[in-house]
């Protein structure tokens, strides 16, 4: 499987400060993710959009879950991970300084 940033625009109705919206949404999201051999692994909203990690068989499998829930090709975009990056891999505290950094 690859893994890909989903990026999309937040629906006209979806009310996300809602508890109960949210988690039909949420609902909606990992059931039609499920359904194409998928797994949605999270993600967030900003004030402009929604962003998600899912992980799948192929980039056209986002294609086929974009139309199952009627999300126009304008609304959303799909890039795929060439590499994770987070804490997990950060050298220890002191041990590497950037670039031009004082010491």
């Amino acid at each position: 499987m690859q893994t890909f940033l989903v990026e999309r625009t937040i629906p006209a109705a979806f009310r996300y400060e809602d508890p109960a919206v949210l988690a039909l949404h949420a609902r909606w999201a990992t059931d039609a993710y499920k359904a194409l051999g998928a797994f949605w692994h999270g993600g967030v909203i900003t004030e402009t959009g929604m962003c998600g990690l899912v992980s799948a068989e192929a980039e056209d499998d986002l294609g086929r879950y974009a139309r199952s829930l009627n999300i126009g090709p304008d609304q959303i975009a799909v890039r795929r991970v060439v590499r994770a990056i987070g804490p997990y891999f950060a050298a220890p505290q002191g041990s590497v300084r950037p670039p031009g950094a004082a010491r």
